[in-house]
């Protein structure tokens, strides 16, 4: 059901492909042409290679599933992908590494922390369904 397409504007400008809703229902999904996002402190750049669409997934974009969603929403959890670029900060990651996506950002083990202090990927935080995604690599405790 999904592709990813490369592309690069005309102007010289990168662009990417991204699905979102702009409401919910999995019948309003659209993919859009945005720019490529640039990593900041203690994020990376990944380009995305897969993504997988999980009930979870299907229910945040069909229902929202209590999750607080701000639109247009890029929606999904799950990816695999390298990363492309780093931004200051980043020591863990370095460029052509190979990754997957964690469905609460930062964490890496033990207990995870209450929702709120751990908004997950796909809702409420944006989803991977893109072409590029830019990630926190930088780990809190």
């Amino acid at each position: 059901m999904f592709q990813v397409i490369q592309h690069c504007s005309e102007n010289g400008i990168d662009d990417m492909k991204h699905w979102v809703v702009p409401e919910l229902g999995l019948s309003k999904l659209e993919l859009r042409t945005v720019p490529r996002p640039r990593p900041g402190p203690g994020q990376v750049l990944v380009k995305v290679h897969a993504v997988s669409l999980n009930y979870r997934d299907a229910e945040v974009i069909e229902h929202g599933m209590g999750v607080p969603i701000s639109f247009p929403f890029r929606p999904t959890s799950d990816m695999a992908g390298t990363v492309t670029e780093v931004g200051s900060e980043v020591t863990r990651f370095v460029p052509g590494d190979k990754v997957i996506s964690a469905f609460i950002a930062g964490w890496l083990d033990g207990s995870p922390r209450s929702w709120t202090d751990a908004p997950t990927q796909g809702g409420p935080i944006p989803g991977m369904l893109a072409q590029y995604v830019k990630s926190l690599a930088i780990l809190t405790p």
